[in-house]
């Protein structure tokens, strides 16, 4: 076991490239080795000088294979050739920082990195000793090109190294919204109070639950911390340096991290669909039940049936002057007057029912409408034996069975006027699509064209006003009767 732990020291020594620490300065200059023994530029790695007891000892960090330098070469490139052995650099840096500045635990940093939680890291975190690790300065530090010099190493220059002096101290304290004790469970592996470090600026987001851990059923104030000097202290700075000597104290900023019960979410209700009601003129949805012109959110024009906007109903209301209101499921309002709209199912018996919807619908096996039986093309026509009703829905029986809707957006009692041919009074056109915006070819004036259905322009856009098409082979013509006339 002991032997295991020596390898697992030993490994973390090199992968956190700290190896060549604690034989001093290791420097090798190019008077001992020169580019000629190193076949021009080619070099082992990269080094720099430690902070705390450890500055001024050069710390060297290989690299598997070394690496060949070119006029191009930067830091960057060096580091991501370490990161080729499996972790990134600055990640590695900044786990050492937190350790240093208490922002983790050992423990936390052996999790982090995935070593056993017991592996001591002293060793290498001191090396950072009142330092905090910057990811704007190591991003700096990769553009800059390494000088070669003919060394073993690329030396990074001590001031460009990614740390700033961490000369804000927080001490955090933990606490509940509703004045109860702190979970100890939940604190099991943490501080209360906590004090870290860090230096002026600095924003630590928290998103691993290292420093400000997780209670369950409680939400934190804030997932961040910032090392913020207060503004009075600064100003009395100089007063805080002079007792720093006679007393060894030090400036900390008080933090409280507050935990507030969350809500209890209660399921939501949903509000039953009274009925379904289609528009049959312009008009508008209003914010309330006194409909006024300060108050209007939408606009709808009339729009044949087939594509008439449809409404769900959730009560009925009355205005302040006794007008008919229906209250939607969005909590807007419309009037509920037969005029303007109408229940989108039809009521009572019927005996026959006419497919209008230009896509057609379907027969079913049985209720609810989910076993297709086959479908219905635009113009045909069933014979109904009884209506079924089950809240605002009605379903039609056929004879042999099957089941129809009864949605006047598909079906209607009416036989619709079947348009057989038409023969053209002027030279018209023939289009792709049914708005008539895609030309195929002209049509003659003088032609007779079989019809094969019909549909409407815009039908899904509220603001857009609706004509009628014809459906013919290979596309859609128009329906207008000065340029077409319908013939018997």
């Amino acid at each position: 076991m002991k032997r295991l732990r020596t390898i697992i020291i030993v490994g973390l020594a090199l992968v956190l490239g700290l190896t060549g620490m604690a034989g001093g300065d290791t420097r090798v200059s190019a008077s001992e080795v020169t580019a000629t023994d190193l076949e021009s530029t080619h070099v082992l790695g990269f080094s720099y000088d430690g902070y705390g007891p450890y500055e001024g000892k050069l710390l060297n960090q290989s690299l598997q294979d070394g690496y060949d330098l070119t006029d191009e070469t930067t830091f960057g490139n060096l580091f991501d050739k370490y990161a080729d052995g499996g972790m990134r650099l600055d990640r590695l840096w900044q786990t050492m920082s937190f350790v240093t500045n208490n922002v983790w635990t050992p423990v936390q940093a052996n999790r982090y990195l995935g070593v056993p939680e017991d592996t001591d890291l002293s060793m290498f975190s001191e090396r950072t000793v009142g330092q905090a690790f910057s990811a704007e300065k190591f991003n700096e530090l990769a553009i800059e090109k390494p000088k070669i010099s003919g060394t073993l190493y690329c030396e990074i220059p001590h001031e460009k190294l990614p740390y700033i002096p961490a000369t804000v101290t927080l001490s955090l304290t933990y606490k509940m919204a509703d004045g109860s004790a702190v979970p100890e469970k939940a604190f099991s592996d943490y501080q209360n109070p906590r004090v870290i470090t860090g230096y002026p600026g600095e924003v630590y987001t928290d998103t691993n639950h290292f420093l400000i851990p997780q209670i369950a059923g409680y939400t934190a104030n804030t997932d961040k911390v910032e090392f913020i000097q207060d503004q009075t202290a600064e100003s009395q700075m100089d007063k805080v340096q002079v007792d720093e000597t006679q007393t060894g104290e030090t400036q900390v900023e008080p933090v409280t991290i507050t935990y507030t019960k969350n809500p209890v979410v209660q399921p939501e209700v949903k509000v039953p669909t009274l009925l379904k009601v289609y528009g049959r003129q312009n008009f508008y949805t209003y914010k309330s039940v006194n409909f006024k012109k300060s108050e209007r959110i939408h606009h709808y024009l009339k729009k044949p049936r087939t594509y008439a906007p449809v409404f769900d109903v959730v009560d009925r209301a009355e205005s302040r002057h006794g007008n008919p209101r229906y209250k939607l499921r969005d909590g807007s309002y419309i009037t509920a007057k037969k005029a303007y709209v109408d229940n989108l199912y039809w009521q009572g018996d019927q005996q026959q029912l006419y497919v209008t919807s230009p896509r057609g619908t379907n027969l079913y096996q049985g209720l609810p409408l989910k076993d297709k039986v086959r479908h219905l093309k635009q113009g045909t026509s069933v014979q109904v034996v009884k209506m079924i009703k089950k809240g605002y829905l009605t379903r039609y029986q056929l004879a042999d069975g099957t089941y129809i809707t009864g949605n006047k957006q598909l079906v209607s009692p009416t036989k619709p006027k079947i348009v057989a041919k038409v023969k053209t009074k002027a030279n018209i056109n023939l289009y792709r699509d049914v708005n008539l915006q895609r030309r195929i070819k002209r049509i003659a004036k003088g032609q007779t064209v079989t019809v094969k259905g019909w549909d409407y322009s815009f039908g899904g856009i509220t603001g857009m006003i609706s004509h009628k098409r014809y459906k013919v082979a290979g596309g859609y013509i128009t329906a207008n009767t000065k340029l077409i006339q319908i013939m018997k």
